[in-house]
């Protein structure tokens, strides 16, 4: 972080204090994301372009644990083992 003193008049500053009491925030998380807003980052449209092709995949299944991968794993591998000699 880098710090930045600034001026505001009074009405200004009972209001950020004001709003930041009522969210439960630091005034400073107010100041931060009114900058985010009003000057958004040079590539935000592309970050939100994507962001927005993400939410358009589509869904997986959750992942196997890991005794759903083991017995996958043990008849995978049956296959090509030749049995066990006795």
């Amino acid at each position: 972080m880098e710090r930045l003193q600034i001026l505001l008049r009074p009405e200004q500053a009972a209001r950020l204090r004001d709003a930041a009491r009522a969210k439960g925030v630091p005034v400073t998380e107010l100041v931060r994301d009114a900058i985010d807003q009003a000057i958004p980052y040079p590539r935000a449209p592309e970050r939100l372009a994507a962001l927005e092709e993400f939410k358009a995949l589509p869904k997986v299944s959750p992942a196997p644990t890991p005794e759903e991968l083991e017995a996958i794993l043990d008849e995978r591998t049956d296959k090509f083992l030749p049995p066990p000699s006795g």
